[in-house]
């Protein structure tokens, strides 16, 4: 039967990485970028300005002439936050330059493309390149899938060890411990070997640059290394509560490693880097420690099935239901809110997405985990009673396709991190306006593949500044012509609009005389000269100076 399990588990996960091998796209992108890409210059500039929607950690930030050679070194270039700059030489000649980069989002996902603009010529239409280095993460993914299964295996199953296996079975209970001892240690090597597989990954080298320092310094920069250490402390505990065996000191030792397993799922990833942090991180830790509790048991589960049968069988599965019953909602619960942090709240984000399908078929087995669990509970489980053979062994029958499933759930999950979240494409990135007296009004709106980000400041009748950033669905802002209409909505359709001309940078001044709902015409070309509209409000509160 376990035989039978892992090749049907084995099958099933090399199925679902080739459903979705060309699903891997990035997680951040260019939003701006200085010069423009494409762009003729009539002078050498001083620097270049690589600015992404969210922070990133470059590896390689690169100048590159029409020959390939590069010009700029690593010292060369530095980072903050969202943007890059990277000093340039100032005896450029004419010709077509390309900046080139390397870097990882906030999520661990390897981003590499380029940007190319002439010095007195005009570069060729060739497009930004922007791509996901496949190769490498594909081996990844497999590696992910072993690490995730062994830490929540691993600490997981040091809790049931603890908890809820009878002290009756010992059997069972050693067992199990020699087999925890292995599977703790597997969660710690793949944690590393992603660290490596990361820095290689980014630094564009194959599986032979695992054996050179550049790559395994670039993963050390990672929040895949952040996250590997988290474990490599989470299994020390569990490993030293296992030797502590079941004493008070190994019990906490053992529930301090499952705690921190659970922790290390909030450092990397798209859903633990997802903002709100003091709502992702909760979620992400909540949904690992559940998941760590259920997994973890199934393995001691089906060792202690295949030894005991009866009323000591009974006691050990109605101990651990009473417990699995909370772990299972939490897990609902949890895994809801994760969906909707990354936007999967609509039918168009299931299925025009790469995530959004990934999502769908995960939902799927997840449904059928939860469904056996619950027969199990109802109807397997009385079998017990009996003390026949035949109920423990149908019961670990359903425990074997249970570990499948969940083998299936974690290769999908794995393989997020080849799929862009819906949060992150400006067709489904929720539209969030902001007032506030100090900074001003921004809001993000976004229509027709276009995302608009508008800054009003100080957003009070009189004087204002505009600024404005317009990109497309592959976050490129090559506009020209913006010119914003505003029309008070009270009396919209009686009076003209206020018309600002905005400048190349896309800012622009306007005189508010009053208060209340402005709506908002925004009007521009793109590259192909093809016009584009799109329409807003801002809220102008009161003007409260003269207030006592």
């Amino acid at each position: 039967m376990m035989r039978m399990t892992l090749r049907v588990a084995v099958l099933g996960l090399l199925l679902l990485i080739s459903l979705y091998a060309g699903q891997a796209a990035a997680h951040a992108f260019l939003v701006q970028t200085t010069p423009e890409d494409s762009t003729e210059l009539h002078a050498p500039p001083t620097q270049a300005v690589l600015r992404f929607n969210e922070a990133v950690t470059p590896a390689r930030i690169e100048l590159l002439n029409e020959q390939d050679e590069v010009l700029t070194s690593s010292g060369n270039w530095t980072v903050e936050h969202d943007t890059v700059r990277l000093s340039l030489p100032q005896t450029l000649a004419a010709g077509v330059y390309r900046v080139a980069y390397r870097v990882t989002s906030a999520d661990g996902h390897p981003v590499v493309g380029f940007i190319q603009f002439g010095i007195g010529v005009k570069p060729g239409e060739e497009p930004t390149v922007e791509t996901s280095v496949g190769g490498m993460e594909w081996i990844a993914v497999l590696v992910r899938v072993i690490h995730y299964f062994a830490v929540l295996a691993g600490m997981g199953g040091a809790l049931f060890w603890a908890f809820v296996l009878s002290g009756h079975a010992r059997h069972s209970v050693q067992a199990t411990r020699d087999n925890l001892v292995w599977v703790i240690l597997l969660a710690a090597w793949s944690g590393v070997l992603l660290v490596g597989l990361s820095g290689a990954a980014l630094d564009g080298g194959g599986t032979a640059a695992l054996l050179s320092a550049r790559a395994w310094s670039i993963g050390s920069t990672s929040t895949t290394a952040a996250a590997a250490v988290v474990v490599l402390l989470a299994s020390l505990l569990s490993l030293a509560g296992l030797w502590q065996r079941r004493t008070s000191i190994g019990m906490l030792l053992l529930s301090s490693g499952a705690l921190l397993g659970a922790l290390s799922f909030t450092v990397t990833g798209h859903i633990g880097t997802a903002p709100p942090r003091s709502v992702s991180i909760p979620l992400v830790f909540l949904h690992g420690l559940a998941a760590a509790f259920w997994v973890g048991s199934l393995w001691p589960l089906s060792v202690m099935l295949r030894h005991e049968t009866g009323p000591q069988a009974l006691e050990t599965v109605q101990r651990f239901s009473r417990i699995a019953v909370i772990a299972v909602a939490t897990l609902v619960a949890t895994g809801i809110g994760m969906s909707l942090l990354q936007s999967v709240s609509s039918v168009e984000a299931v299925t025009q997405t790469g995530y959004g399908a990934i999502w769908g078929i995960k939902m799927l087995l997840v449904s059928l985990l939860i469904g056996i669990a619950v027969w199990n509970r109802i109807a397997v489980t009385p079998m017990l009673r009996t003390g026949e053979r035949v109920a423990s062994l149908r019961l670990r029958r359903n425990v074997f396709i249970e570990i499948a499933l969940v083998i299936g759930v974690l290769t999908l999950t794995s393989t997020f991190a080849l799929a862009p979240p819906p949060r992150t494409l400006p067709q489904f990135a929720p539209t969030i306006p902001i007032s506030s007296p100090s900074t001003g009004y921004s809001t993000v709106v976004t229509s027709g593949g276009w995302n608009a980000l508008i800054d009003v400041v100080p957003a009070r009748v009189g004087s204002n500044r505009i600024q404005i950033l317009l990109t497309d669905a592959d976050g490129h802002n090559r506009t020209t012509g913006l010119i914003s209409e505003w029309a008070q909505a009270s009396n919209a359709d009686s009076s003209d609009p206020i018309v600002v001309v905005h400048d190349p940078q896309m800012t622009g001044d306007i005189m508010l005389p009053s208060s209340g709902r402005w709506r908002v015409r925004l009007r521009w070309a793109d590259s192909d000269d093809r016009a584009h509209v799109l329409r807003l409000s801002v809220q102008i509160p009161p003007d409260t100076t003269g207030a006592l």
